[in-house]
């Protein structure tokens, strides 16, 4: 089960997943972020809540990443565990996805 949180960013433009990212929740990710990966800007997911994350979730967040980037944009992954970071790098090439190991705190 995945649950994607809105949380405080720049312009709403923040959310944090929990749970597990992997099988059919990928079309719950896509419809919740396609949007925000879309209109430009900085769009921020914080993946510390995260238990696993499949290959196939893992090439949804580099479309979602290529979306931000032709849209004069980016999408920053945020605090991965070690797990998830081995998926992410398994599958995606080091300029695919835009990831910081630590969470951004809030101000």
């Amino acid at each position: 089960m995945l649950d994607i949180e809105r949380t405080a960013g720049t312009n709403g433009r923040a959310f944090r997943l929990s749970g597990a990212l992997e099988g059919g929740v990928s079309r719950q990710l896509q419809r919740v972020l396609s949007g925000p990966a879309s209109d430009g800007g900085l769009l921020t997911v914080d993946l510390s809540g995260l238990e696993t994350c499949d290959a196939d979730c893992v090439r949804l967040l580099v479309t979602l990443t290529k979306r931000a980037r032709i849209a004069d944009g980016d999408l920053v992954l945020t605090g991965p565990s070690a797990a998830v970071m081995e998926s992410l790098t398994s599958v995606a090439g080091a300029d695919e996805l835009h990831i910081e190991s630590e969470v951004p705190t809030s101000n």
